[in-house]
């Protein structure tokens, strides 16, 4: 059997794009332990020892670090207390050959990470829980959750309380983005912007906002979920499950565009110092964007190539808890991804991590929906109020109004899987169906390019369930999801009114529905690592809590990201968000036992307490679906014993194999002696346990206060199935249950499904995409040594090299390399009679034309450009669309598109204004002031252009001008803030505001995107000069327009004895002169 990962060995099996360097992030790992493998508390990794093996770590590194620079190979991070490991970016040729420096001991990919409630807390029973630890106000008191996501938007309010006094030694990090409730702020962002090409760092660095805020909405959704206060959107108000527990930000995923992943170095180094700061538990709802390739502990060059773990993020979550912290992870967004609903064996990395506790989603009691409005009389009711979501592309925040046209009556077919006519749709906002060989993009883009200002789509028929997933964040105008019988509906009302017009409305309402169900999209089991190497005997998901239709709090700074609304609340759905919930409630049972409990008690205090009432597709949620079941916070807090293990896993049974037995310890921790009887459900199962029923002590009794019981699983093999049940607990508390099952494989292919690059977007002619799939037989099993091609069906790629059967946990992969055009590169794997596709496309590089970035108001070039003002970039591809920023401050990215600069040591992101195929406005960073050039670059989609140098000056002064009327004007106003044109020209000795760009420095200089300020003003530190019609003209004043990003004005009165008409405006700063405009004068 041909084993690609064995063969080619040091390998990317994720959606990070291959650039056209082909380079990648790797671990070198060294040859002694980490520091906290050896360690097993927090008081430890403080202790002398502890510190000593640090340093030897430390110095070890040292000697590899100087080997790297002398090879020049960009290292990214290093770790030594959870992983002892260098971080890198290096080609695969490159990564194999480091394997020789002295101490390294195997070099392992490092993936990227992904970011995989009112009346939730109810549906919990949290209002139970909060009444054991004194009520709502004190729920969670001086427990800390750290949450490693997108950061947390501290102007939230449910992130204040004044109530609350940090901690001793807190707040810690950038104490800018902490008060007394969020009492870390740290941000590792820079780990993940540092450009990963050695030779030329400048031409991959993709620069962002290193600040801890948010730009996302996931982390501040998360944070609120898990310990926000009481606060109250408009849909109602909200609090988290531990509202009194402090919070630590730590920020390792950035920018939408920019950085929406986190490199390992990030997260090793984040979840490390989340251990030191002493954060009691931390969230961690993110994940290697696909089903897990390995079992979490997985080791050995037969398995991955390498001695040592295979899978270094469950390794580090393991050494975490090992040192007393609880990681609570979500099982991942795959459960509806293969042929079969569901799709079993879909969890994702760190989610298979036997110590953390990972979250399946279920749903809510409502759902929130935006709507779509046709306004007017005689509208049927069913159309006055529509149900619909936003998709993830521009956000707008009020409703967006317009007439409304069917493509259908355009001589479309009603998809728009082509170019519509120019002009057609101008001002209108499209009515189009989904479905044809076409992406969501294709269809926005071409309805934008005929002139519509907004999309509604509708489903498929017979298809009513909406998303707003579309994948069309590089499209410029808003698009909003229907029902099919919504959409045909609206369909024949146009037919017959023509007229009619719409509006957009992105205000949430919530509507019914029934709770308690496994979200669909929910990860299942079986975990992979009970069919690894080295199996791991756990359930996955432990169990599930609401993830699906939560509102919350989200950041209202980026319009870009994917949770963001004006509002500042949102509903958000996945297995991300229910972490947030048993976070919250680990949160509770640690306030309610104290500091005495360990990590796996406080995880069978939630798991051995959850309600089994939640159902899947089949009826009564299996042990796959929903582990031990739903979360049940009132219950955990009062629980009088905990199990270890919490769930019982024996694997796949083999012939002859039978009996297993595994050890269940209890132990009591109520504050009085207590029996506790053992029974197994159903009754007729073939698991036993002996003893039946226990008298335990409690704690601090000399007699000890701990037990176990033997669990055995007897009998002879069943036939192929899976097979589950629970050891029931009763006698003192809550009752308890420990999920168990155990399988038998049918060896018969019956599901596939892509673990690696389902879907991916890539360079044209790029080389070296990894394609990973998984084959399981109808219980999840996998099924090995059944035989695999791989293919090309269009974009004219190449398979160039792979596995031919299915090996380990029934994987299987190819490597390709993407065709020379732009469209879709479509690959498929054949294996089993079965077919799995991925679907990839290919984009062309940006270009920047030579010579064509100049002044967005002069358009000149050559005479330096100032930084804090707007330069015109034009060139080829710089966009897939054309947007205009919609808020205050400028983003970072829009529409999938993100400007760098990088120079004299800095590195930061422009902030934009506009873009569009052909050109971008952009504002150059304050911050580059006093330098004389920086190196510039346009990166759309994850695909950089070739880096442009730019001259900068400290002034470079240029009067904005439109067209009036046929003629070129200055843009000026009136003292009424009317626009100076033909029809309102200038009047003699009249004071007008005339708008430029490059005045340079300011006094009180805004931050870079940010807008200008009122009190004080930012004045020019030079007054430029003026005339008009020739004569000197005062000025009264000169700065930054209040409220305004990068925009000058200056104050000039209109010469007494101008002459009239349409007159000459010059003006010059410090010697330098703007190109002479014009102004009419009356």
């Amino acid at each position: 059997m041909k084993q690609v990962f064995l063969v080619l060995f040091l390998v990317v099996f994720t959606a990070f794009a291959q650039t056209r360097s082909r380079l990648a992030d790797y671990a070198l790992i060294l040859a002694d332990p980490p520091v906290a493998q050896k360690t097993h508390s927090r008081v430890a990794l403080r202790g002398p020892e502890a510190q000593a093996d640090l340093q030897r770590i430390r110095n070890a590194q040292g000697g590899v670090l100087a080997e790297l620079q002398r090879r020049k190979v960009q290292v990214t991070g290093a770790g030594q207390i959870l992983v002892n490991a260098v971080f890198v970016t290096a080609s695969r040729e490159t990564a194999a050959q480091l394997r020789d420096i002295p101490g390294v001991a195997y070099v392992v990919p490092a993936p990227p990470l992904h970011m995989d409630l009112n009346r939730a807390l109810d549906l919990e029973n949290v209002p139970a829980a909060w009444s054991a630890v004194g009520g709502a106000s004190n729920a969670g008191a001086g427990i800390k959750i750290g949450i490693i996501d997108s950061g947390l938007d501290l102007n939230h309010p449910g992130f204040k309380d004044p109530s609350v006094t940090p901690p001793p030694g807190f707040p810690k990090g950038d104490t800018n983005y902490t008060n007394s409730k969020v009492i870390v702020a740290r941000s590792y962002v820079a780990l993940d912007s540092a450009g990963y090409d050695p030779a030329d760092p400048i031409a991959t660095s993709h620069p962002d906002d290193y600040s801890p805020r948010d730009r996302v909405g996931h982390g501040t959704a998360i944070a609120m979920i898990a310990a926000g206060v009481q606060n109250t959107g408009p849909g109602g108000t909200i609090q988290g499950v531990a509202p009194k527990a402090f919070l630590g930000n730590y920020k390792i995923i950035g920018s939408p565009s920019i950085n929406p992943f986190a490199r390992l170095a990030a997260f090793q180094q984040a979840l490390q110092d989340a251990l030191t700061d002493g954060m009691d538990i931390v969230t961690f709802s993110l994940s290697e964007g696909d089903p897990a390739f390995y079992g979490p502990l997985d080791t050995g060059t037969s398995v991955c190539g390498h001695d040592g773990p295979c899978d270094l993020v469950v390794d580090a979550v393991e050494n975490a808890v090992t040192n007393g912290m609880v990681v609570v992870v979500s099982a991942g967004n795959d459960g509806n991804i293969g042929k079969r609903i569901p799709t079993l064996n879909t969890i994702h990395s760190p989610g298979t991590a036997p110590s953390g506790i990972t979250v399946g989603a279920s749903v809510n009691s409502h759902i929130f929906f935006q709507a779509v409005h046709v306004n007017g009389s005689g509208v049927p009711s069913g159309l006055q109020n529509i149900n619909a979501l936003f998709g993830d592309g521009p956000h707008i925040a009020a409703p967006l109004s317009a007439p409304i046209r069917d493509v259908a009556q355009l001589g479309n077919d009603g998809l728009a899987c082509s170019s519509l006519t120019g002009g057609s749709l101008t001002g209108a906002i499209a009515l189009i169906q989904r479905g044809g060989v076409c992406s969501f993009t294709d269809k926005i883009v071409n309805a934008q390019n005929a002139g519509a200002i907004g999309v509604v789509l509708y489903q498929l028929s017979s298809q009513n369930t909406v998303f707003s997933t579309l994948g069309a964040q590089s499209t410029g105008i808003p698009a909003v999801m229907i029902g099919n019988s919504d959409g045909v509906a609206l369909k024949s009302f146009l037919a017959s009114n023509s007229g009619a017009t719409v509006s957009l409305d992105p205000a949430l309402t919530a509507s019914e529905i029934t709770p308690d169900t496994v979200w669909p999209a929910s990860s299942r089991g079986p975990s992979p690592g009970i069919f690894a190497a080295a199996a791991a005997t756990v359930i996955k998901p432990e169990l599930v809590a609401v993830g699906a239709n939560v509102y919350t709090a989200t950041q209202k700074l980026d319009p870009n990201g994917d949770s963001y609304h004006a509002s500042g609340y949102t509903s958000v759905t996945g297995t991300s968000y229910a972490v947030p919930m048993v976070a919250g409630a680990v949160a509770l049972v640690k306030q309610k036992f104290g500091p005495g409990m360990t990590p796996a008690q406080l995880k069978s205090a939630v798991v051995n307490t959850a309600s089994p009432s939640v159902s899947d597709e089949a009826g009564q949620a299996s042990v796959n679906s929903a582990g031990a079941g739903k979360l049940n916070a009132g219950d955990a807090v009062n629980i009088a014993a905990t199990l270890e293990p919490a769930t019982m896993e024996f694997g796949v049974i083999g012939a002859g194999s039978l009996p297993i037995s595994r050890a269940l310890k209890i132990t009591n921790v109520s504050s009085s002696a207590a029996t506790f009887n053992f029974a197994v459900q159903p009754p007729n199962a073939s698991v036993q346990i002996t003893p039946s029923s226990l008298t335990l002590q409690p704690p601090g009794s000399q007699s000890g206060n701990s037990n176990t019981v033997t669990v055995t699983l007897a009998g002879t093999r069943p036939a192929p199935g899976s097979y589950e049940g629970f050891i029931v607990v009763t006698g003192a508390g809550p009752t308890l249950r420990v999920p168990y099952q155990y399988l038998v494989g049918s060896g018969t292919p019956t599901d596939v499904f892509p673990i690696g690059n389902g879907g991916f977007l890539g360079g044209t002619n790029d080389t070296d995409w990894e394609l990973d799939l998984r084959v399981v037989d109808q219980f999840g099993v996998p099924v090995l040594g059944t035989p695999v091609i791989f293919g090309v069906v269009q974009g004219g790629g190449k398979v160039t090299g792979g596995d031919n059967q299915s090996f380990a946990l029934g994987n299987a992969a190819a490597f390709v390399n993407l065709g020379p055009n732009q469209g879709d590169q479509i690959f498929t794997a054949t294996v089993g009679g079965l077919t799995v596709q991925f679907n990839g496309f290919a984009r062309v590089y940006p270009v920047i034309t030579p010579n064509r970035v100049v002044d967005a108001a002069s358009f000149q070039v050559g005479q330096g450009l100032a930084p804090g003002s707007y330069i015109t970039i034009f060139g080829t591809a710089l966009a897939d669309a054309t947007q205009v920023e919609s808020t205050s401050s400028l983003p970072v990215a829009l529409s999938d598109v993100s400007v760098s600069f990088d120079g004299g040591g800095l590195s930061l992101p422009g902030h934009i204004h506009f873009v569009s195929p052909g050109q971008i406005n952009v504002q150059i960073p304050w911050e580059f002031q006093g330098q004389s050039s920086v190196a510039m670059k346009v990166t759309v989609s994850a695909l950089p252009s070739s880096v442009y140098t730019v001259p900068l000056a400290t002034y470079s002064p240029g009067v904005l001008e439109y067209n009036d009327n046929g003629h070129q004007s200055a843009v000026a106003q009136d003292i009424s803030f009317n626009l100076i044109s033909q029809a309102n020209p200038a009047q003699r000795g009249k004071t007008i505001q005339v708008y430029m760009n490059g005045l340079g420095p300011v006094t009180n200089q805004p931050a870079s995107g940010e807008p200008s300020p009122a009190q004080p003003l930012a004045s020019t530190t030079v007054v430029p000069t003026a005339t008009i019609g020739g004569l000197p003209a005062q000025v009264s004043f000169s700065g930054l327009t209040p409220g305004s990003v990068g925009l000058y004005q200056v104050n000039v009165t209109v010469p007494g004895a101008a002459p009239t008409g349409n007159q000459p405006l010059a003006i010059s700063v410090n010697g330098i002169n703007a190109k002479v405009s014009s102004i009419p004068v009356q």
